[in-house]
């Protein structure tokens, strides 16, 4: 709200400064004759019915507030983005080693993954059938041996899809 109306009171300050070279222009094409000339055809809408005058004026309304509302939202854009920027500048964004240390895990304890004598990773670990349960949310169990069946990704099964031309 602060910076609609800071924006309005800007965009009027300039237009009161601008008030004397506009008024001479405004003037002058009021005077020319090329426009006076051409009454005929724009003469009918200065005496128009009050709806189209209305309907005219909310036009013009429409078009200026739409206008408003870009400037204003450019402004907000560019003074956040200035924002950003200082409180970049301002704020680390880097933790020192001592506060980095305290806050990684805890758990040095790694013997339930890694074999202890040479480093490896022990698939034992792994082979259980507990990690097939939770993977599937626990709908079914993934690795059954007795009943699984090869997957055939060459597709050579029996069935042969008929495209045809008119389907596309």
């Amino acid at each position: 709200m602060a910076l609609r109306s800071l924006l309005a009171l800007g965009c009027l300050a300039v237009l009161g400064m601008a008030m004397p070279v506009l008024e001479i222009i405004i003037g002058r094409f009021l005077t020319c004759s090329p426009l006076w000339m051409k009454w005929m055809s724009w003469g009918r809408f200065v005496h128009a019915a009050l709806p189209l005058k209305i309907l005219i004026g909310q036009m013009a309304w429409k078009f200026l507030a739409g206008s408003f509302g870009k400037l204003e939202t450019y402004v907000r854009d560019y003074i956040v983005e200035l924002e950003c920027t200082i409180l970049e500048e301002s704020i680390p964004v880097t933790m020192s080693e001592d506060d980095n240390d305290e806050e990684i895990d805890n758990d040095d304890n790694d013997s339930d993954v890694f074999d202890n004598d040479d480093g490896e990773i022990d698939n034992d670990v792994f082979d259980n059938d507990d990690n097939d349960f939770i993977a599937t949310d626990g709908d079914a169990v993934i690795d059954d041996k007795d009943s699984m069946e090869d997957y055939d990704s060459d597709n050579d099964s029996e069935e042969e899809y008929d495209f045809d031309e008119d389907d596309y």
